[in-house]
């Protein structure tokens, strides 16, 4: 994953598996800009294979916390620019595909990589975990649907995450 400021908002560029630990970086990446008055981010998923649950439960979880934040300079804008067809069918799958401007066809993302800064990714497993747990209860909070789906996954991560925080 790697970041450009641009002068209409933030470009975050996602190359093969968006996982567990891009969704830390990712989190990360909207609390500090967002609070600087950020309000525009452009994901360019061009180079993106897929992304697990945990990755798209921040990236809804973020989009729903920022549309019901105010005084912060205005309503928050998260396009999905070039995602391929597996991604689509996921965020379909999960309920959140309405969420996001979905983006085919952009000159926007035309910037040189030489101008890009790497993340890095989080090492801290308490953290993984903190976010995985997070992101699975934001997606059965937002469409009931996929309570089935993940209802195990979460019960595991509170286990995994008392375990590792004792």
């Amino acid at each position: 994953m790697s970041i450009a400021v641009l002068d209409l908002g933030i470009l975050i560029r996602i190359e093969g598996r968006a996982d567990c630990s891009c969704g830390a970086g990712l989190k990360k990446i909207f609390q500090n800009t967002v609070a600087d008055g950020t309000r525009c981010f452009f994901l360019d998923l061009r180079k993106c294979n897929i992304m697990d649950s945990t990755f798209l439960g921040v990236l809804a979880g973020v989009c729903l916390k920022t549309k019901k934040m105010t005084g912060y300079g205005g309503p928050l804008t998260i396009e999905l620019h070039h995602p391929n067809a597996r991604i689509l069918e996921l965020l379909d799958n999960l309920g959140v595909l309405k969420l996001f401007n979905i983006i085919q066809n952009s000159p926007l993302i035309q910037v040189d990589t030489g101008e890009l800064e790497l993340t890095e990714k989080p090492t801290d497993a308490v953290d993984l975990v903190e976010t995985s747990l997070e992101a699975h209860k934001t997606l059965m909070e937002y469409d009931s649907q996929n309570i089935p789906k993940f209802k195990a996954v979460a019960q595991f991560l509170e286990e995994d995450l008392k375990r590792k925080s004792a």
